[in-house]
């Protein structure tokens, strides 16, 4: 599957002083938006650093006899975030340091992440093994992709109001309360939603034809719910004909990919099931198992759920609030499965596989 580079990348070149050590960090980046980036966060072993300039981002004091990690995450667009990473560790005598590659693992049941000493050897790329610096947990991103209008949803799953009762001086007087369901089948606080719209537009000032799909900014998990998230948010332009899902399931999962971080699309599909994409969609779910994304795919309407199901494969029927909770609740369990390993170097995730000493986790697909 022919799917284009990310619409933007982001490299981290390290500073070094005259003995050797790293001093500082210079961020860089390029973007298809032509635009500066609208938020730039840098950590150095998880804690926030100065980056209001980002050509020298001062690193802390640390020891050379420990592995310690810097990540960068910049952000074009609600839909254009790109990430990167540089270890700084002891591999030799003289101070080493290596991009990294971040690849989702699940843990079978009762499993605990393993010191990173007994994980020596269970990651390989062809013959070579691949040194393993970090295993963290970290925030999810969820993409949706739904038709650009919630109105099917919220006829379907209902309002996210509820009548309640407020203590009153005579009693307990009833009320009723818009958001009472808001935050019920939320995430965790700090992990992502954000709806992909089955709709491309040109990119202005890219210097080759490029589509952008739309996107939605960020819902966090202490902001709603999925019921509320699915009820409410639409595409600010009216619909228009010529829906791409296939598209851009392929897109969002390119966006998770290279999000380096414990992931999962949802596709949703309701009465109209038309497509124009370009790509058939079991050539999508095959891309989206290669590049390690879990896809859910989730029908509104059960009278399309066959056809939806011979076109995507397994369609989960939420097509009531109960129905819709018990998808979330199998969504949310695969999210809380989910490790992020850090590799040493650059790697395409499907060049990575589990050698036979690897115990108690598999590679998510």
């Amino acid at each position: 599957m022919n799917v284009p580079r990310p619409p933007a990348e982001v490299s981290l070149l390290l500073e070094r002083n005259s003995e050797g050590r790293g001093v500082a960090v210079r961020l860089a980046w390029q973007s298809l938006l032509g635009t500066p980036p609208s938020r730039i966060a840098v950590t150095f072993d998880g804690r926030p650093l100065d980056v209001r300039n980002p050509s020298r981002i001062r690193l802390p004091e640390f020891t050379s006899d420990s592995i310690h990690l810097i990540s960068a995450e910049v952000e074009f667009s609600p839909a254009v975030v790109s990430r990167a990473g540089l270890v700084l560790g002891a591999h030799s005598e003289s101070e080493a340091s290596s991009e990294l590659t971040g690849v989702p693992v699940r843990l079978s049941s009762g499993m605990k992440v393993p010191p990173l000493a007994s994980a020596a050897g269970w990651f390989r790329k062809g013959k070579e093994p691949l040194h393993v610096v970090a295993v963290e947990k970290g925030p999810a991103l969820v993409l949706i992709v739904r038709d650009t209008n919630h109105a099917e949803a919220l006829a379907k799953l209902g309002k996210s109001g509820r009548t309640i009762f407020v203590p009153g001086e005579g009693g307990s007087l009833p009320r009723y309360d818009p958001d009472a369901t808001r935050f019920e089948n939320r995430l965790d606080d700090a992990d992502r939603v954000r709806f992909l719209w089955p709709r491309a537009n040109p990119a202005a000032g890219s210097e080759m034809p490029t589509e952008l799909f739309d996107a939605s900014r960020d819902f966090t998990g202490n902001f709603a719910g999925i019921h509320w998230l699915l009820t409410h948010v639409s595409h600010p332009i009216p619909k228009a004909p010529g829906e791409r899902f296939a598209d851009a399931v392929a897109i969002a999962g390119l966006q998770a990919s290279s999000g380096y971080t414990r992931r999962a699309v949802v596709l949703v599909l309701g009465r109209e099931t038309d497509d124009a994409s370009r790509y058939p969609p079991n050539l999508v779910r095959s891309y989206l198992a290669k590049v390690r994304v879990p896809l859910f795919v989730w029908s509104l309407e059960p009278r399309t759920a066959d056809r939806v199901s011979a076109t995507w494969g397994e369609a989960e029927d939420v097509s009531s609030y109960p129905k819709l909770k018990i998808a979330f609740d199998r969504l949310k369990r695969e999210l809380d499965s989910q490790q992020m390993v850090w590799l040493e170097g650059r790697h395409l995730p499907q060049e990575i596989a589990l050698s036979p000493e690897a115990r108690g986790i598999e590679l998510v697909r």
